[in-house]
């Protein structure tokens, strides 16, 4: 039968939270490269998208030329950001090309969106 000290476990919990918590600060991140010559990376910013959490802080790299409309709907601390020649071209030019709702600390930089409706922001959220 083992015993434990009553002062190690007091002392786990606390060293288990310094450990594990920073981690969940930094949130989650996706890559995407849009040929699909990366091996990991995710081919769309909706597909990588759908696997991050709705709340952040999360982040999306883009690199290449993705064919899509992008939907950011319901996020909190979402940043995407490409690198100099990262393109959003859209293949429904009936559609926004990016449509961002009920959202609210997105920021997106360095990705040039050509084509389609344009870009519509509704419904963003002061934060308090």
């Amino acid at each position: 039968m083992m015993k434990f000290c009553s002062a190690g476990v007091k002392l786990l919990l606390p060293i288990l939270c310094f450990v594990l918590l920073p981690a969940a600060a930094y949130g989650a991140s996706a890559t995407v490269d849009c040929s699909g010559a990366t091996p990991g990376a995710f081919s769309t910013i909706t597909a990588a998208l759908a696997t991050l959490p709705s709340s952040g802080p999360n982040s999306i790299s883009v690199k290449g030329t993705c064919s899509e409309n992008v939907s950011i709907v319901n996020r909190t601390d979402l940043a995407i950001f490409g690198n100099p020649t990262a393109t959003v071209h859209s293949p429904n030019p009936n559609v926004r090309l990016l449509f961002v709702t009920s959202s609210q600390r997105i920021s997106i930089q360095g990705i040039t969106f050509d084509g389609s409706r344009g870009v519509f922001i509704t419904e963003i959220h002061a934060s308090t």
